[in-house]
């Protein structure tokens, strides 16, 4: 599922989401991976049909815990 994120490091940031809880992105099926993949075109075609403008995206994964907070 992708979503608006409550706390945008930049405007229209999304966030993606897989349904299935995973500790970590490298515990993802491969399907679900390519789910989140046809999910990010989507969303990346939808968002330049609205504003032709956009010339860049900034795609990262969080994964695992951060060991210093």
């Amino acid at each position: 599922m992708a979503f608006h994120d409550n706390y945008p490091v930049t405007k229209g940031q999304l966030l993606i989401v897989p349904k299935r809880h995973a500790y970590e992105y490298f515990n993802l099926y491969q399907a679900e991976i390519n789910a989140i993949h046809e999910l990010l075109m989507k969303t990346k075609q939808e968002l330049q049909l609205i504003d032709p403008s956009i010339s860049g995206f900034n795609i990262g994964v969080n994964n695992g815990k951060d060991l210093e907070g």
